[in-house]
């Protein structure tokens, strides 16, 4: 069955347009089926994980801002008790005052002591007593570092003493101060608290502290005596601006239309205070105290839960509180150690609820708007395909007819009609205005190939004339290129020996060069050990000169010396003779002493003649040194010029050695390359007798060529009856 171009394309643009939209309508009402299943399965795990993911995000804040906080404050306490340590133990002194002071946790709880003064080495922290008997301040070098220490950091500081046995510790010192300028002093912190039993166990308590909208983390460290006995304690802190503004951006949260995120901090006295609410609308309430008893336990709950899973563990919880209209509430929470806080994100189910509906209700509005949008996407198809089908008809008419003209040789109206066709200012299928456009050149190159081909036969039977008398000439030529190529090929025959020979001593000197290379390579060795040898005896005499010349001052600092033993040895004689004139004058009392003067006046005399043995061999031996120097001196300078003498003949064995070594390689490589024209005179030999082969095979082809243009001359003139038949309009 055969059907028209313009009812192929209606039908076809038709169930194309058609398709799409049924499948379209189709797979919407499918959807729309099982979207209610989908959302409360996909939309129950949205719940759970976002509610998670806001905990988890949350935590990671905190844990970034309490990791930047630890890091920071071990910095300051190192810094602070470097500053301790140089001055020293801290003591309790003896000196003491009566004061009055006011518990920190119930300042209703008032009670009087004893207080001791306190130092840290030599360094006093004195206490100021306000008329009330009441602690106001404190002064001393103590209180002045943690003045200047805070300067440096940023930091507040404090200094608590322990005031009594059972464990109290009294705020005495603190770099924080009132409205008015007054230290924060006077508290103490109970023996029952937190903070005091973390201290007393000799261990650093970390918590938070909230004044008028500011936050406070603030650490504690013990302070032990030399006995290692905690008589005080140091707090340090820093106002965390950062932590109020994760509070009041968890406030402004909203998860859908009421969901919300919530923080609760756990107080010191076991009590739980909200931080953040819905809108804060309970911020700042104690959960124990809250009259709505369902919602009183179920954050209870949730705190015990949360600190029971530990710090930073995420939790989820999934309820129906009574009076909700809700069909469900999830909550996520996890507890936060450093800050002993509970986050959590509540997130109620119905809020997802009316998104699912949202979706059927604009699943069923587009199911309307889709059937009177596919009938229009119908119409048009079949229009825009019927116009586009009659169009594209009479094109393809046109090019039927145009090639049947060709086929029968009337190319000349044939290009007629696909000119028209294209010129048309109608609209047409552009593949199809392609194709007119290929057939029309087609057309034209087939008229200016016959007219060649015209041409060509008048051309081919003159040249077929000319080819047979060029065959004879080059018959005759070919005869005589044979013998000619034969006695090429004896010549290269015997250029081949000349190169082998050529090769051969290329290779032996390359051998020599090599071997002289290696004599002189040896020789640069000799050379270098010869130079470094001069070089050790050049260092030695040099040594040895200095040595020399440390004998000559040594041998003038004995001539000094023997100067001065003679001189004394006068002395000494002049002395005896003295005492010889005494004894005289004594009689018989000074005949011992006479004895011993003799005998003083006889060594006096040997020192004196083995001074002057001693200084004439010194002398002597002077000379020689003096001389010893000169002579060793003019030997360093020969071993000098010897030395730069050797350097300089080993450079240039050196450049002869690189040079020579530098002709090797080119020896090799020129054997290489005459060994390489050896291979190619003989391969031109080879190549030589086969073209005297070939010419003689030539002469026998060039006869059948002369056959063949006889041939030729016949057809071209069978092809000039033949041509006539085509009508190319000239």
């Amino acid at each position: 069955m055969k059907i028209s171009l313009v009812k192929t394309l209606v039908l076809f643009a038709v169930f194309t347009a058609a398709l799409p939209v049924l499948a379209i309508g189709i797979l919407v009402l499918l959807m729309n089926t099982q979207i209610n299943s989908i959302a409360e399965s996909e939309f129950g795990k949205i719940t759970l994980s976002s509610s998670r993911q806001l905990v988890g995000d949350t935590l990671k804040i905190c844990q970034i801002i309490n990791k930047a906080h630890v890091e920071e404050a071990e910095n300051v306490r190192v810094s602070l008790f470097e500053k301790f340590s140089e001055w020293g133990n801290a003591q309790i002194l003896d000196t003491y005052c009566d004061v009055d002071i006011y518990n920190q946790v119930n300042p209703s709880e008032r009670i009087k002591l004893r207080l001791y003064d306190f130092s840290i080495g030599s360094q006093r922290l004195r206490v100021k007593r306000g008329e009330d008997g009441g602690v106001t301040g404190s002064e001393g070098p103590v209180k002045d570092a943690l003045e200047a220490l805070k300067a440096d950091t940023g930091w507040d500081f404090a200094i608590f003493l322990r005031v009594n046995g059972r464990g109290d510790f009294l705020r005495i010192s603190n770099t924080m101060c009132d409205r008015n300028g007054n230290e924060y002093v006077g508290s103490y912190l109970p023996s029952d608290d937190e903070i005091t039993k973390s201290i007393l166990a000799k261990k650093s308590y970390s918590g938070m502290n909230h004044g008028e909208n500011v936050d406070f983390i603030i650490n504690y460290y013990p302070i032990t005596d030399e006995f290692g006995e905690v008589i005080a304690a140091v707090s340090y802190g820093k106002m965390q601006n950062s932590i109020d503004y994760i509070m009041r951006y968890l406030e402004g949260v909203h998860i859908g239309s009421g969901g919300y995120m919530w923080a609760i901090e756990l107080l010191r006295d076991g009590e739980s205070i909200v931080r953040v609410s819905r809108d804060a609308s309970i911020r700042g309430m104690i959960i124990e105290k809250d009259m709505a008893g369902d919602r009183r336990a179920l954050a209870l709950d949730i705190i015990n839960s949360a600190t029971a899973q530990g710090d930073s563990v995420i939790g989820v919880k999934e309820f129906s509180p009574e009076g909700e209209s809700s069909e469900g509430v999830v909550a996520a929470f996890a507890y936060f150690k450093p800050w002993k806080m509970v986050f959590g994100a509540t997130i109620y189910r119905n809020d997802f609820d009316i998104g699912v509906e949202r979706i059927v209700a604009a699943s069923e509005h587009f199911i309307l708007l889709l059937v009177p949008l596919g009938i229009a996407m119908l119409m048009v198809a079949g229009i825009s395909a019927y116009i586009a089908a009659v169009r594209g008809s009479e094109m393809i008419g046109e090019l039927v007819r145009s090639s049947r003209l060709m086929e029968r040789g009337d190319i000349f109206s044939a290009r007629e009609g696909l000119e028209r066709m294209i010129k048309s200012n109608r609209w047409s299928n552009l593949e199809i205005y392609d194709l007119s456009v290929s057939l029309l050149r087609m057309s034209g190159n087939l008229s200016k190939l016959v007219s060649k081909v015209k041409v060509g036969g008048v051309n081919l039977a003159d040249s077929a004339t000319v080819l047979a008398e060029g065959a004879a000439q080059i018959e005759l030529m070919a005869t005589k290129k044979a013998v000619a190529l034969r006695k090429v090929s004896v010549t290269i025959g015997s250029m081949t020996n000349s190169v082998r020979l050529l090769k051969n001593g290329a290779n032996s000197a390359a051998k020599k060069l090599d071997d002289t290379v290696s004599i002189l390579s040896n020789g640069a060795k000799l050379l270098k050990m010869l130079d470094e040898n001069a070089r050790e005896l050049l260092e030695a005499t040099e040594s040895a000169s200095s040595k020399l010349a440390l004998i000559k001052d040594k041998t003038d600092s004995i001539s000094d010396s023997i100067s001065a033993i003679n001189s004394i040895s006068e002395r000494i004689n002049m002395l005896s003779l003295n005492a010889a004139v005494e004894a005289e004058k004594a009689g018989e009392y000074g005949e011992g002493f006479a004895s011993v003067s003799e005998e003083i006046k006889k060594l006096s005399d040997a020192i004196a003649l083995s001074g002057r043995s001693i200084s004439r061999i010194v002398s002597g031996m002077g000379g020689y040194v003096e001389s010893g120097v000169r002579d060793i001196s003019k030997f360093a300078d020969k071993m000098a010029d010897n030395v730069s003498l050797i350097g300089k003949v080993s450079s240039t064995l050196g450049a002869v050695e690189s040079q020579v070594s530098n002709i090797g390689p080119e020896f090799e490589a020129l054997a290489v390359g005459v060994e390489e024209e050896a291979e190619f005179a003989v391969q031109i030999s080879r190549t030589i007798r086969d073209m005297s082969v070939s010419a003689l095979q030539t002469r026998n082809e060039i006869v059948e060529l002369k056959q063949a243009a006889d041939f030729i001359d016949d057809s071209s003139e069978d092809l000039k009856s033949k041509m006539a038949h085509f009508n190319l309009g000239d």
